[in-house]
C-alpha cells in the first residue's frame, strides 16, 4: 500500500522536470493536471460555501475573544484592557489587563477586518467566510488526489454541509472560529504537500494551523507521508529520502511555534 497523488511530471530524478517544476506558476501547481475552470469552480466552492455558512450565521456573536485580541494587537497589546462578564475565561494579566488563554492566530486573520472595521466587525461572518475558503482548498486537493470532477464535488459537498464545520465555521464563536481558521490552514498545508514540493511552506501553513487549535499539529506525520510519498511500510531507504523535506517542514512548522512561545 502506498500513498499516490496524482501528476502530469516524470520522476524527481528528471532533470527537464525539475527545471519545469521551478518555472511553474502557482497556479499551475495547485491546478496540477485539472482544466483551467478548476481555479474557477474552486472559487464557485468558496463563495457558495460561504454564502451558505453566512445565511446560518447567528445575528451577533458576544463570545469574541479573538476580535479584542486582534484589536489589542493593533494598539500594541498582548492582553485586554476589559473583561466583560460573557467572557469567563480571560487570565488576569497582573498589569490590570486580561489574557486571552486561546492560541492567537484567529486574531492575526482578523487584523485586517479589525483594522478595516474595528471592534464591531462580527466574528462569525469572518468564521463564515474562513470555512468556504477552506472548502474551496479541499476542492483543489481532491483534484490533485486524482478524483475526477464530479467525485471531488461530492466530496466536497460532504465536507461543506455535512460535518461540523458548518456548524462550527457559522456559529463563529471563540472555539469555533478558531476550528475553522485551523480547517482553513490544514487544507492549504494538503494540498500543497499534495504537489510534493514546498515543504516548508507546508510546515509554515500547519504551524498556522496548529496555533490555532494545537492538536492539528499532530497531523504532521500525515502531511509530511503525503508530501514525500512515503509507502507503508516504510523502509530503511524510505526514512533516508524523508530526511531533507522532514527537515525543511519541521523548518516552517518552527516559525509560528517560536512565535506563539514567545507571545506567550
Amino acid at each position: 500500500m502506498a500513498i499516490r497523488v496524482a501528476t502530469t511530471t516524470q520522476p524527481r530524478h528528471d532533470g527537464d522536470t525539475r527545471e519545469t517544476l521551478a518555472g511553474a506558476s502557482l497556479v499551475d501547481v495547485v491546478l496540477g493536471s485539472w482544466r483551467p475552470g478548476s481555479l474557477a469552480v474552486a472559487v464557485a466552492v468558496a463563495v457558495v460555501v460561504s454564502a451558505i455558512y453566512l445565511v446560518s450565521a447567528p445575528p451577533s456573536q458576544p463570545i469574541d475573544y479573538f476580535v479584542r485580541l486582534a484589536d489589542a494587537f493593533l494598539r500594541g497589546r498582548l492582553d485586554l484592557a476589559e473583561a466583560p462578564s460573557w467572557l469567563n475565561e480571560l487570565v488576569p494579566s497582573g498589569a490590570g489587563g486580561w489574557y486571552v488563554p486561546y492560541p492567537p492566530m484567529p486574531a492575526v486573520v482578523l487584523l485586517p477586518f479589525v483594522a478595516l472595521f474595528g471592534t464591531e466587525v462580527p466574528q462569525q461572518v469572518v468564521s463564515a467566510l474562513t470555512g468556504g475558503i477552506a472548502a474551496g482548498l479541499v476542492f483543489l486537493a481532491f483534484g490533485r488526489l486524482g478524483l475526477r470532477m464530479r467525485s471531488a464535488l461530492g466530496l466536497t459537498a460532504v465536507f461543506a454541509l455535512g460535518t461540523v464545520l458548518w456548524w462550527g465555521a457559522s456559529e463563529g464563536s471563540a472555539w469555533l472560529f478558531a476550528q475553522a481558521v485551523a480547517v482553513a490552514f490544514s487544507a492549504g498545508a494538503l494540498l500543497l504537500s499534495t504537489h510534493r514540493r514546498w515543504p516548508f511552506v507546508v510546515g509554515l501553513l500547519l504551524g498556522c494551523a496548529t496555533i490555532s487549535r494545537l492538536p492539528v499539529g499532530l497531523t504532521a506525520p500525515f502531511l509530511l507521508a503525503v508530501a514525500v510519498g512515503l509507502p507503508l511500510p516504510v523502509g530503511l531507504s524510505d526514512v533516508r529520502r524523508v530526511v531533507r523535506p522532514a527537515v525543511a517542514v519541521a523548518a516552517g512548522l518552527a516559525l509560528p511555534a517560536l512565535a506563539v512561545a514567545a507571545y506567550n
